[in-house]
């Protein structure tokens, strides 16, 4: 249980609070990492609101949002004309998916045997229900697997994965999300869905004011499943079978840095065994920039 708050933790409260952020959300987030429930709630409630620069901040965010259909309506005239080309990922040592569809790549031995069983069992330290981004949170219809949040747990292991995550991808960690770990047990399945936020202009202002869009997944299998947990893209009527170690990568972003509807996925329910998996999101604006 950690009994102090670093300095890095109270910046990213700070810049959260100065964003709109909910404070109970960050006061969940806080108590997850493992900071007590009391001085989460005592830390967050000092930091002072200022409502008028709350409302500033929403308004430039819309002027964002607004900005963004206008470059890709651009981006896609200049596209057509060859003048607009979008840099996308080089993963030499993957296997890219052959489809104008989606940037997709699957990437074998991608962590070794022993990793992925010390990865697993850290997973199994620290199991959460799997939330969605939703107007709600937790919704069984739609999600039954568990989650742990491995970027809060203290592990060379973790950090080394992490670490070369973001050198396959050629993304500067600041670009990227915690890294999480899932449990899927037996008829637990994560039905159709997708990476990018959507919803209500709300709900996605709330998940992408301070980051922007996610830009690509990374999803690593943990172990061999003995049946079931594919993971399914009905746009490319493929699935991919879980192998212990390997990796797929895929964009969220069009080339016009709208939202891919081509990457909507589901992992199939596991009909035998389990399967454990690490999932990592990168986002278009670094932590920590304004």
């Amino acid at each position: 249980m950690n009994s102090k708050i670093p300095q890095d933790w109270k910046i990213w409260a700070e810049e959260n609070i100065h964003n709109g952020s909910d404070p109970e959300e960050l006061i969940d987030e806080m108590i997850k990492a493992g900071f007590d429930e009391s001085l989460s709630k005592k830390f967050i409630s000092s930091i002072k609101i200022d409502k008028d620069a709350i409302e500033i901040g929403r308004l430039r965010y819309r002027d964002f949002e607004n900005k963004r259909v206008i470059k890709a309506f651009i981006k896609r005239g200049l596209h057509k004309l060859r003048i607009y080309t979008k840099k996308e990922l080089n993963i030499k040592s993957g296997q890219r998916y052959d489809s104008p569809l989606i940037e997709l790549y699957e990437v074998p031995s991608f962590l070794n045997e022993t990793e992925c069983d010390q990865i697993s069992a850290l997973i199994k330290t620290k199991l959460r229900p799997s939330t969605i981004v939703h107007e709600g949170d937790y919704d069984k219809s739609i999600r039954t697997s568990s989650t742990c949040d491995l970027g809060h747990l203290e592990s060379n292991v973790v950090t080394e994965i992490d670490n070369r995550i973001c050198s396959m991808l050629g993304l500067h960690k600041s670009y990227s999300e915690i890294t999480q770990g899932q449990q899927y047990e037996v008829g637990q399945e994560f039905k159709e869905h997708h990476d990018y936020f959507d919803g209500s202009d709300l709900l996605i202002e709330k998940h992408t004011k301070k980051l922007g869009q996610r830009t690509y997944t990374v999803m690593v299998y943990l172990n061999d499943v003995k049946s079931g947990g594919e993971t399914f893209f009905p746009s490319l009527n493929k699935s991919f079978k879980p192998i212990k170690g390997t990796a797929l990568v895929w964009n969220n972003l069009n080339y016009d840095d709208m939202p891919n509807v081509n990457t909507i996925h589901q992992g199939k329910p596991v009909l035998r065994g389990h399967k454990s998996i690490i999932t990592k999101w990168f986002r278009e604006k670094r932590l920590g920039s304004t």
